[in-house]
C-alpha cells in the first residue's frame, strides 16, 4: 500500500499548520507502509463509527417512538415520547388526555428557562 496524492497533501497541510517543514517524500518511503496501514485502520474505524451514529440517529430507545408536539386530537400509545409546554413526556399507557393531567404520562425532562434569558 502507498499513500495517494490526497494523503500526501493532507500530511503537508498538517505539517504546514504546525510550522514544520513539508515532508521530503524520498525520506518518507521507508515509513510509508506502516503509516498507510495506520491511515487505513483509522479510516475503517471512522466509517464504522459513522455507520453506528447514523443507525442510532434513526431510531429511539427500544419501544420508544418520537411523536413530536402534543396534539389534542391524537391518541398516544405506550412508549410514545411527546413534548408539551416545553417538557418531554413518556406515555405509559394509551391515552388521548393532556400531559400533566393524568397518570398516563411520566415526565422525562421538566421545562427550564431559555439559556439566553
Amino acid at each position: 500500500m502507498t499513500l495517494d496524492d490526497e494523503d500526501r497533501a493532507l500530511v503537508d497541510r498538517v505539517l504546514a499548520k504546525s510550522g514544520k517543514q513539508p515532508v521530503l517524500w524520498k525520506d518518507w518511503l521507508p515509513m510509508e507502509e506502516a503509516t498507510t496501514e495506520a491511515i487505513v485502520r483509522h479510516r475503517a474505524r471512522i466509517v464504522a463509527l459513522e455507520t453506528k451514529v447514523a443507525e442510532l440517529e434513526t431510531k429511539a430507545a427500544p419501544g420508544c417512538r418520537w411523536e413530536g408536539v402534543y396534539r389534542p386530537e391524537h391518541r398516544y400509545s405506550a412508549g410514545s415520547l411527546i413534548t408539551h409546554s416545553g417538557s418531554l413526556w413518556l406515555v405509559t399507557r394509551t391515552t388521548d388526555e393532556r400531559p400533566g393531567t393524568t397518570d398516563a404520562y411520566t415526565l422525562v425532562v421538566k421545562r427550564g428557562r431559555v439559556a439566553d434569558e
